[in-house]
């Protein structure tokens, strides 16, 4: 999942771009080192759904029309369950098939709490690194900075210069 997760600058450069030619940078930059259909699959979903919803798509319903249908069908098959015990079943590790449905699970699980969906992550372990880069971009694109607890930014060094880059 690192491959396509780490496209969010990607989207934000070209917000105001058009659909297919933010989805293709975001795909060709994947490729350059995760070459796969899979990748490419999750590229295309994250680019996508990012740019919908930070033109004011509403997450959920965004999720469930661009997520590859595989991902989302193990991701709702587990939305019962709390964030270990899902990711546990899903599997924590950093392959597609495996984290891909973790992050739609969080997205849609605690779509409604940014600081909840990344303490979760965490607490499931694995790969959760990958897994925070994907469910920033969806959450951060729906809930913008504001969302982000400034007791998490405030002892950072480069807070205000990537402040500068988020507005």
């Amino acid at each position: 999942l690192a491959g396509a997760a780490r496209i969010a600058p990607l989207v934000a450069n070209l917000a105001e771009e058009a659909e297919d030619e933010i989805v293709k940078a975001c795909v060709t930059q994947t490729l350059l080192t995760h070459r796969s259909q899979k990748s490419e699959e999750a590229a295309a979903f994250l680019a996508l759904a990012a740019h919908r919803i930070l033109h004011g798509a509403e997450l959920e319903a965004t999720i469930r029309e661009t997520s590859p249908s595989w991902a989302l069908k193990k991701a709702e098959s587990v939305l019962e369950m709390d964030a270990v015990e899902a990711i546990g079943k899903l599997g924590q590790s950093c392959p597609i098939e495996k984290a891909l449905p973790a992050v739609i699970y969080l997205a849609l699980k605690h779509s409604d709490d940014l600081p909840k969906a990344f303490s979760e992550n965490a607490m499931a372990g694995g790969d959760n690194c990958a897994r925070a880069l994907a469910l920033g971009m969806l959450l951060g694109a729906h809930h913008g900075i504001d969302a982000i607890p400034e007791a998490w930014v405030k002892e950072l060094n480069a807070a205000q210069m990537l402040r500068g880059f988020l507005t």
